[in-house]
């Protein structure tokens, strides 16, 4: 899912992430590979954010998916090397409503 700067704040003030630089998403390939998203990487993984159901039918829930695993270079300066990995949803969420 593309983020627009809206809801990018509003997930960044629910979970304290941000997401990587769209130039830098698309310098690594990852908007190639994976299309256009908006890309959050962590310690280990890749992620991006879709809509899940409400069970209550209200607010506007996103949930952070895994979409690859992030390999940390051994070298300070070489880029970090990600992986495509299955999808799996995470326990990361976020209401894009609030």
């Amino acid at each position: 899912m593309k983020l627009d700067r809206q809801q990018v704040a509003t997930i960044r003030k629910q979970t304290g992430i941000a997401p990587i630089p769209v130039s830098a998403a698309n310098a690594s390939g990852l908007t190639r590979v994976f299309g256009e998203q908006t890309f959050y990487v962590g310690a280990r993984s890749l992620y991006v954010f879709e809509r899940v159901e409400s069970p209550s039918g209200e607010g506007e829930p996103v949930m952070a998916i895994r979409i690859g695993q992030v390999q940390a270079p051994d070298d300070d300066e070489a880029p970090l090397v990600v992986r495509a990995a299955e999808p799996r949803l995470t326990s990361l969420q976020a209401d894009l409503a609030a």
